[in-house]
C-alpha cells in the first residue's frame, strides 16, 4: 500500500510542469548597447531610470528573459497593449547621462511591439 500511494503522489506530482516562456533580445550591431523597456504604449517617452529597469549588450551579445506568465498575457494587460524597446549607444548615455538622454531623446532606436507581433518573430527582439 506504502508502494502505491508514493507511486500515486510521484505520478502527480512529477507530472505538474513548471513552464517558463522565452524572450530573447539581441545586439546584432557593432556598438555596445543599452536598452531599457517602455510599458506605458503609447506614452513613448523614455521610461525615468529606476535602476531596473536597463539592460546593456555588448555586439553579439543576447539577454534571455524567462517568465512563468505567457508575454502576451503580459503586454495585453499593458495600457496600450505594446512595450516599447528604446535602444542607446551605452557610450552616449555615459558622456550625457540618463536625463540629458530622456530630454533629448538620443535613442538609437525604438521598437513598440504588441503580443501578436513578438509572437510572429518567435519572441525575439533585435537590434541591428
Amino acid at each position: 500500500m506504502k508502494r502505491s500511494f508514493l507511486a500515486i503522489t510521484f505520478a502527480f506530482t512529477g507530472c505538474v510542469a513548471d513552464y517558463r516562456y522565452l524572450l530573447t533580445v539581441t545586439n546584432n550591431s557593432t556598438a555596445n548597447i543599452t536598452y531599457v523597456i517602455g510599458y506605458n504604449y503609447p506614452d513613448t517617452s523614455i521610461p525615468p531610470n529606476d535602476g531596473r529597469l536597463i539592460s546593456k549588450l555588448v555586439p553579439s551579445e543576447s539577454k534571455t528573459y524567462e517568465s512563468s506568465e505567457k508575454w502576451e498575457s503580459k503586454i495585453d494587460a499593458a495600457p496600450g497593449k505594446k512595450f516599447s524597446y528604446f535602444f542607446f549607444n551605452t557610450d552616449t548615455i555615459s558622456k550625457y547621462g540618463w536625463d540629458t538622454i530622456r530630454i533629448h531623446n538620443k535613442i538609437l532606436k525604438r521598437i513598440d511591439i504588441s503580443a501578436q507581433e513578438l509572437k510572429s518573430i518567435g519572441y525575439k527582439i533585435i537590434y541591428e
